[in-house]
Order: structure tokens, then sequence, then C-alpha cells
């Protein structure tokens, strides 16, 4: 007598591993066909292509089909340089749109934050170098001037050089003591700022008016830390030569004007 062999009931095994995997995959396009919006525009031109195509049409009209402009991307060519660029849906775009602002409104209130306090740092250190260089002020010897927030020290050519030296003359040493106590006192970055005039220089010393205007600022630079209060790190040289006159050179008056010194407090 043969054995009968039973069956199991059912479906094969591997079906049910293959709906499951059916079944993800459905939901995986259904979800991004759901993140996705269609291009009204380029479909209304389909739409009318199609309506073409059931009657007498004499002109071939190629276009592209409709296609949703997608978070992930709206457009993509193989092999191609030119890629579209990254498209943000609606719904996703109104999410970030509020963080996007936040953030924006945040940069701009410490922006404002900053400048409220540069500018009172500003005032602040104009009124001690006012009070400081008040007697200097009357004489016409220094200028006080505030210029991109920064604090500018103009010192005329007579009261700090001899004509056409690049040394440092003697009677400027008590003006000196009194730039130093106010450049310790204050904050920030010291720029020592050379000019000249228009003219050529006569002198064999210098060959053009941007050595003269350098070897100026450096002999100032170096007057001010040799008094060791000072940090070198602080400092930087500047030369302009004939480049940035105050006014005009038109005048041997206007020329003493323009040949200066600058110290520039920088906030």
């Amino acid at each position: 007598m043969s054995k009968k062999v039973k069956q199991k009931k059912g479906a094969p095994a591997w079906m049910t591993t293959f709906a499951d995997m059916m079944s993800l995959l459905l939901t995986f396009f259904v979800l991004l066909l759901s993140m996705s919006e269609i291009d009204a525009t380029r479909f209304r031109k389909v739409s009318g292509s199609l309506k073409q195509a059931f009657g007498v049409q004499r002109v071939s009209v190629f276009d592209d089909p409709p296609k949703g402009s997608s978070f992930i991307q709206e457009e993509y060519r193989a092999g191609s340089a030119d890629r579209a660029p990254m498209s943000v849906g609606e719904s996703t775009a109104n999410i970030l749109d509020p963080q996007l602002q936040g953030i924006k409104n945040l940069q701009e209130k410490n922006e404002k934050i900053q400048m409220i306090e540069k500018q009172k740092r500003l005032d602040q250190n104009l009124k001690k170098v006012l009070a400081k260089f008040d007697k200097e002020l009357k004489e016409g010897k220094i200028e006080i001037d505030r210029k991109d927030g920064d604090l500018v020290l103009r010192i005329a050519e007579n009261v700090a050089f001899p004509a056409h030296a690049s040394l440092l003359q003697e009677d400027f040493s008590p003006l000196l003591e009194k730039l130093n106590d106010v450049v310790q006192d204050l904050s920030g970055d010291i720029i020592i700022a050379g000019h000249s005039d228009d003219k050529k220089m006569k002198t064999g010393k210098f060959k053009s008016n941007w050595e003269f205007s350098a070897a100026r600022a450096n002999s100032l630079a170096q007057a001010m830390m040799s008094k060791g209060d000072l940090d070198p790190d602080r400092f930087t040289i500047q030369f302009h030569g004939p480049t940035k006159p105050i006014v005009k050179n038109n005048s041997e008056i206007n020329r003493t004007k323009n040949r200066r010194i600058e110290v520039i407090i920088r906030h």
C-alpha cells in the first residue's frame, strides 16, 4: 500500500515575503507622490497636445511630460553638468520659512546690539580724548575726528616734525606723553598713518612721497612703543603718500595741512 503525502494548506512560504516587499514598495511610492506637487502649466500643455492628437495636427509639438516638483530634486539629467536647482515643496517651505526668519532676526538683533555697544564705546572714548587734549585743541596742534566708527587723532606737521624731516622734534615729547596715556587707557588696535602733499621730494633721502610718509609713521610708532607701556601687537603702520588729502593741494597752507600724521584707534 502506498503512503499518502500530506500537503501543507495555504500559500507557499515565499509568497508572504514577496507580499510584504510589494506592500513596502507601494507605501514608498505613495509617500513620494504625496510629497510632490503637479506642475499645472506643463500639465495644460500636455493635455492640449493630446487634444490636437485626436484631430488634424499640422504642427508637431514636443514637450516634456508633466512631472511633480519633488522636495528631493525637481529635475535630473544623468551625465549632464547642468542640474536643476533643488525645489522645496510648499508644505516644507512653510515649515522652514519661520525658522529661517527667526535665525535672520536673531542675527540682525545681534548686529544691532554690537553697533550700539561700539557707538557707546566710541562716545565714551571721545569724551576722554577731548578732555585730555583740551589745550592742544584750542591751540590747533591736534584735531579729533570720528571716521567709519574709529577715533582719529590728527596731528599737525609742525607740531611733530621739522620741515622735510622724518624724525620727531624734541618739543613733541609732552604731547607724546599725553598721547601714550590716552591710548593706553583705550582699548582697540592702533593705526599710525602717514600722509604727504603732492609735491615731489627735493631731498635725496627719500625717493618718493610714499617713503616720506612711511618714515614719519614709523618714527611716531617707534616713539610710542619705546615707552614700554603699549603692546606692540596693537600697532599697524600705514602710509598713504599724497593719495588722501583732506584739502586741495592748491596752496602752501593746504599742503601743510595734508602733510599730517594720524593716530587711529580702531574700535
